[in-house]
């Protein structure tokens, strides 16, 4: 870069490197003119998923950057095809262009696989700038899963999150993917279709259930024991009989309300799991809360208040 004058003030970018040094991606430092930049892919924000660009923020960096201010050195990749893309920094080369800044400089990194670029974008996302939140990181690591065959733990390590979390993101994304081939047309949460994986071996059955739960807004308590029940027969005629059975068995529908599923059952299994668990006990001690504690308080809070409300109930 000797030799070469470049416009605004700039430093290293420690993220940037680091992150580069875990995915095994060499660099070296060069200038980048701007006017050979591809901004349209720049712009397409790979590190930031599901978020638009942002001109405001790159108008932003672009004139504190005229009054002088101190930014991290960019990333840039040339593609023979596609031209220059900054995966990493591209609001501060948007908003150096509009400064009319002609030269920069830059990290310049070739990637041996695609993925890698795509991580470093997130990853160093995850540590600078306006930083973008775990959930949009697990949906990211979920994308690299599904579209690149990576492994969970892969992944997990490259974006750095825990990998049980992105295992459970995924499976929960694989039944999902499955029911809507099936012809699903709802949503519903990560842990509903972790539970339904129990009973996803036919798409005629993932599809009743899981339309089941999204029409009546089943909580995940009922959502857990509407699976379970379906799952103890086996086979495809079975589970879809017993579904069946569980929908005729609801009260109709009022004025187009969903009504949720098998409130005396949840309640009466509820109760009967309470009274299992302290039969025989004397003691607090003995359900293994410590006697006087935060939670021995609130226990008998609790309870107080429950006894007022089934009072009011059973009148």
């Amino acid at each position: 870069m000797s030799g070469t004058k470049v416009d605004g003030q700039w430093r290293d970018d420690p993220n940037a490197e680091a992150v580069m040094k875990k995915l095994g991606l060499s660099c070296k430092v060069g200038t980048l003119r701007l006017a050979d930049v591809n901004w349209e892919l720049t712009k397409e924000n790979i590190g930031r998923p599901g978020k638009p660009f942002c001109e405001d923020t790159a108008i932003e960096y672009g004139c504190s950057m005229i009054d002088g201010d101190v930014f991290p050195r960019i990333t840039s990749v040339r593609d023979d095809l596609e031209g220059i893309v900054i995966p990493v920094g591209a609001h501060r080369g948007w908003g150096a262009h509009l400064s009319k800044f002609k030269v920069i400089p830059t990290y310049w990194v070739k990637p041996e696989y695609e993925y890698q670029l795509r991580v470093l974008s997130v990853r160093t996302n995850m540590m600078e700038g306006r930083r973008i939140c775990k959930e949009q990181v697990l949906e990211y690591g979920v994308d690299l899963v599904r579209t690149l065959s990576l492994s969970v733990k892969d992944v997990a390590e490259m974006l750095g999150v825990v990998s049980n979390t992105l295992s459970n993101r995924v499976s929960a994304d694989r039944i999902r993917q499955k029911a809507v081939e099936a012809g699903f047309k709802g949503d519903l949460s990560d842990t509903a279709f972790r539970q339904l994986y129990k009973i996803s071996s036919y798409d005629r059955v993932l599809l009743a259930a899981a339309n089941h739960i999204y029409e009546n807004r089943l909580t995940g308590e009922e959502v857990s024991f509407f699976v379970s029940e379906i799952a103890k027969v086996r086979s495809e005629y079975n589970q879809w009989k017993a579904i069946k059975k569980m929908v005729e068995s609801m009260p109709p529908f009022s004025k187009g309300t969903p009504v949720k599923l098998a409130v005396k059952t949840t309640f009466t299994r509820l109760l009967t799991s309470l009274d299992n668990l302290v039969d025989g006990k004397k003691r607090i001690e003995e359900l293994q809360i410590e006697r006087d504690s935060d939670v021995h308080c609130k226990v008998k809070k609790q309870w107080t208040e429950f006894r007022r409300r089934m009072n009011n109930v059973l009148k």
